[in-house]
Parts: structure tokens; C-alpha cells; sequence
């Protein structure tokens, strides 16, 4: 959704564009609009409104500093909601107009108990539905309007190092005039405003000098005597040095820099602030059009906006959920393949021990059967020759010949025995002799006797 604020000065508009999504707020740009007539300046606004935003948007309009009046009242009240009533008869002490003539409303800054500090900001109805004219005629439809302090304390909540203790003094330059708001733990407490139209450039920082000097000895939040120790900001300096300032003032001078915003103009403060509302980031919750009939379309627009982010939102879980699913589907075969490896491995051994088993089973058969007599004969033979100190490591059988390997302690004493022997045949080593493990380790291949060879050598032993 594209968010805007839009703050009205005498000679120019001042416009900021936010970009709000799931991930947070993004500063798209801004602008200054400084046409001859009002109709010129919202011309421009209407077009780079239409050509950088879509039709869900939010346009919150920072009234006319001379336009508002504003101020903190202390009221009794048993709970937040009689608070309304309440004032209906405290607001015509501190207007000066009527106010059936008025768009008002109000926000509670602290409660003690039940006394409520409250903030309110009044505007007479000609003047507001002037203006919504104005913007409507343009094919400008705002869904809400607030007032200077209101925008600059949003921009102070979300400025670095501002924190919400202590006095700040924010001070503004406009055309022959300078401005003077003071805010205590981010609640504007003072405004003033010197000059109207009548000062000269080079009386303008003076003038700023003798209004902070006024508040300083005004005894309301410094104790008397007590130096100012808050901070002085200012969106711009219009020619005035920040030294010179300083110098003057007695107190250090920063230009304005929002956290989040530090690209921005520390002119479009305001701008950023009433912006911020629009997204309902901001920290005060005054909207001057809530008792007017312009309420209406910002309601609706509001409406709108909510159901077009709840729709993102749906979007978005909505993906997020088949991300999730996929990742779950992902480990699961990831499980399954980690388990047929497993298994094949399983299976492997198995076939392996199959094949091993009936290879021992095949020489069995060889050795059992008529393809190769004397075979279990020759095995009995070689058991009961062996003498003590003799071992195998192996056998193999194939077709009649059998090889042996093992340790013995004189392996040619091993190959004689086998010589006198009538089941086997031309016995021969099948390597070299060597050590290991302290005894000679031999090869030896003969061929098992046949059962007439058996037979015949059996009547030569007899005889």
C-alpha cells in the first residue's frame, strides 16, 4: 500500500511517499510542490500521486500551522470513554471560537488514576472543508487531516536519539516568520510562532533567540534560573547556519534525521510524520476529518486498505505454507532415501552372504559328487596328517585341485607328508615360502586322487 502525507505551507506542498508491505516501511520519495496557486501545487501532487502509486492508498494531510489550535488539558473523568463529554463543555474555554463552529478531536497522553492529560486540536469547519474542497477538487480524496505538532512528534518517535525523555525544541523558518515547538517526552508542550509575514531573513534567527529565551524564562517545565539542557532540532536552517543558531540559542542545533529516513530532507519531517499516520504508525491518533462528513470516504478508504492487506497477508501465509510443506515433503523423502540406503545396504550383506553360502554349498556339491571323488576323503586326510603347530587360512576347491594356504613350522616337512600320501597327487608349493607371525606361511595346489587312483593305491599301501 502506498502511504502519503502532505503538509501545507503558505507558498508550497510538501509531500512524502511511503511504501508499507509485510517486511516494513520504505521511503519512496519526496517532493516539494511550489506552483503560483494552491490549484497548481495539487496538480502536481495529483500527478505523481497517480503515477507512482496504485489505487490502494492512504493520504493524511498536515494542516496550516495559523489553521489549528492545539493544546493539553487536564480532566477528571471515571473512565477513557467519558472523556468526550467531558470536554464538550471544557472546549469553548479554550478556543477562540465556538466550537459548533469546530472539527475537534482529542488523545489522551496520560492517566493518573482519573485525571487524563489530554492533547486535542480544533479547526474551524469553513476552514477544513475549504481545504478538503480544494484537495477533492484536484481528484484528491484524503482520508485524514491532522495538525503540525501532531506530524512533527510522529517524526520524533521514530527519530535516532530522540528517545521519549526530555525537552526537545524543534525550531522552524517560514517566509518572514520562525516557529517554536517544545515537546516533553515527545508530547508537544509549547508552540509559538513570531514574525507573521513580517520579518526580514537576517531577523528571523533573532527573533527565534527571543521566543527560546521566552519559553526558557517562562518557568512552566525549566525550574527558575535552570538552563534548557533538552535539544534543539530543526528541519531547516533557510540560510541561518547551524553555529549561528547555536551561538545564539546558547544550546547545540542538529538538523532532523529519522531513523529509517536518514536519505530524506530534514524539510519533509512533517511530511514523514503525517505519512506515518497514514500507515497507523503514528504515536498520536488525532484526525480532524474523524467529526467531519469527509470521515466518510477515509473510512471507507481505510476499509479498503485493511482488506487489501489482509488479503496480502492471506497471499503471503498462503505461500509461506506451501514453502513449509514443500520443506516438510522435502525432509520426508529425504528420510525415505537415508532408509533405502539403509535397506539396500541390508539387502547387499544378505545377497552377499547368499552368494558366499552357495558358493561353500557348490564346492560341497563338487566335493560330495562324482565330479570330484575323494574330495571329502582328501579333506578328512589333510585333518588328521597336520601335525601340531600347522594351521589353515584357506581353501579353495575347483574341479579336482585344491589349494591350501596356512603357517606351519617347517612347511617342506608339510609337502613331504602329503608326498606319502595315496588321496593326494602331485602336490607342489604354489609360491614362494615365506615368514610371518613367527612361523613360514606356504601356498600348496594338489590334485585330489580319482577313486580308481584311490583304489589302486590303496592295494599298492596293502601290499
Amino acid at each position: 500500500m502506498d502511504v502519503f502525507g502532505i503538509e501545507i505551507r503558505d507558498d508550497s506542498l510538501i509531500l512524502a511517499h511511503l511504501k508499507t508491505s509485510l517486511f516494513g516501511l520504505n521511503l519512496k520519495g519526496c517532493e516539494v510542490f511550489s506552483g503560483q496557486t494552491m490549484a497548481e501545487r495539487l496538480c502536481g501532487v495529483k500527478d505523481y500521486i497517480f503515477s507512482n502509486a496504485g489505487k490502494s492508498r492512504s493520504i493524511c494531510v498536515v494542516l496550516p500551522r495559523g489553521a489549528v489550535v492545539s493544546g493539553t488539558i487536564e480532566v477528571p473523568a471515571p473512565e477513557r470513554a467519558a472523556i468526550k463529554k467531558m470536554l464538550d463543555f471544557e472546549m469553548d474555554k479554550h478556543l477562540p471560537f465556538r466550537p459548533a463552529e469546530a472539527y475537534w478531536d482529542f488523545d489522551v497522553i496520560e492517566r493518573k488514576e482519573n485525571l487524563f492529560q489530554v492533547l486535542f486540536a480544533a479547526v474551524r469547519r469553513d476552514t477544513l472543508d475549504g481545504i478538503m474542497g480544494e484537495f477533492r477538487g484536484a481528484g484528491l480524496e484524503p482520508s485524514s487531516a491532522t495538525f503540525w505538532q501532531a506530524s512533527i512528534d510522529n517524526a520524533l518517535f521514530h527519530e535516532k536519539g530522540s528517545g521519549k525523555v526530555g525537552l526537545v525544541a524543534v525550531a522552524g523558518f517560514g517566509p518572514g516568520r520562525v516557529t517554536l515547538d517544545i515537546f516533553s517526552g515527545s508530547v508537544p508542550v509549547y508552540s509559538k510562532s513570531a514574525g507573521a509575514g513580517r520579518l526580514k531573513d537576517e531577523e528571523r534567527a533573532g527573533a527565534l533567540a527571543k521566543e527560546f529565551a521566552a519559553f526558557s524564562c517562562s518557568g512552566r517545565y525549566l525550574s527558575p534560573g535552570k538552563r534548557f539542557e533538552g535539544r534543539v532540532v530543526t528541519p531547516d536552517t533557510t540560510g541561518t547556519g547551524l553555529k549561528e543558531l547555536e551561538s545564539l540559542l546558547g544550546v547545540p542545533v542538529t538538523l532532523f534525521r529519522l531513523s529509517g529516513f536518514e536519505n530524506a530532507p530534514s524539510s519533509s519531517a512533517a511530511a514523514i510524520g503525517a505519512a506515518l499516520a497514514a500507515a497507523g504508525k503514528g504515536r498520536v491518533n488525532i484526525d480532524l476529518l474523524r467529526s467531519s462528513g469527509g470521515k466518510r470516504a477515509g473510512s471507507a478508504l481505510k476499509r479498503a486498505i485493511a482488506l487489501s492487506t489482509a488479503a496480502a497477508g492471506l497471499l503471503f501465509l498462503t505461500g509461506a505454507t506451501y514453502i513449509v510443506k514443500d520443506r516438510l515433503m522435502l525432509d520426508r523423502l529425504d528420510s525415505l532415501l537415508e532408509e533405502a540406503r539403509t535397506g539396500k545396504g541390508k539387502v547387499q550383506g544378505v545377497a552377499d552372504s547368499i552368494s558366499a553360502s552357495s558358493a561353500r554349498l557348490e564346492t560341497l556339491e563338487e566335493m560330495k559328487g562324482v565330479s570330484a571323488p575323494g574330495a571329502l576323503e582328501v579333506l578328512r586326510e589333510l585333518a588328521l596328517m597336520l601335525p601340531q603347530g600347522t594351521w589353515l587360512t584357506d581353501f579353495e576347491y575347483k574341479e579336482g585341485v585344491v589349494s591350501i594356504e596356512g603357517y606351519s613350522d617347517r612347511a617342506s616337512a608339510e609337502l613331504l607328508g602329503m608326498e606319502s600320501s595315496g588321496l593326494i597327487k602331485d602336490a607342489e608349493f604354489a609360491g614362494p615360502v615365506t615368514v610371518g607371525r613367527g612361523k613360514e606361511h606356504f601356498r600348496i595346489k594338489f590334485r585330489a586322487a580319482a577313486p580308481g587312483e584311490m583304489e589302486k593305491n590303496s592295494k599298492a599301501a596293502e601290499r
